[in-house]
């Protein structure tokens, strides 16, 4: 169980039709990659929820940086590296503008993601 105080909060807007294709990819592609910069902690990323919109899901993430210097490192490098990846994959079918650090909230639970 993490004791950082920490998390950084995602929330992206998704055509519906894409929601599954989305949720697969960033299980597989994304967040591995997240992990791979080593700086959040493995286990903890998970969707908060998804809800619909329209015809859009409204799909949220959490991840756990290892520390506020672990998020400045990231936000200052593999971040801009990634989001290119990801506007490069999803052009205008997601809307990536949400990002934010949040607040512990409760219990957090490992994830098998």
């Amino acid at each position: 169980m993490s004791t950082n105080a920490l998390r950084w909060a995602v929330t992206f807007t998704v055509k519906k039709s894409y929601t599954q294709e989305f949720l697969d990819w960033m299980e597989k592609d994304h967040i591995p990659k997240i992990h791979d910069t080593g700086l959040f902690e493995k286990g903890y990323d998970r969707i908060l929820e998804i809800k619909t919109e329209g015809g859009y899901d409204v799909v949220q993430y959490i991840h756990t940086p290892l520390s506020l210097d672990s998020w400045n490192i990231y936000e200052h490098g593999p971040r801009l590296r990634l989001r290119k990846e990801f506007k490069d994959e999803w052009g205008g079918a997601i809307d990536d503008g949400d990002l934010k650090m949040v607040p512990v909230v409760g219990i957090m639970q490992r994830s098998s993601m």
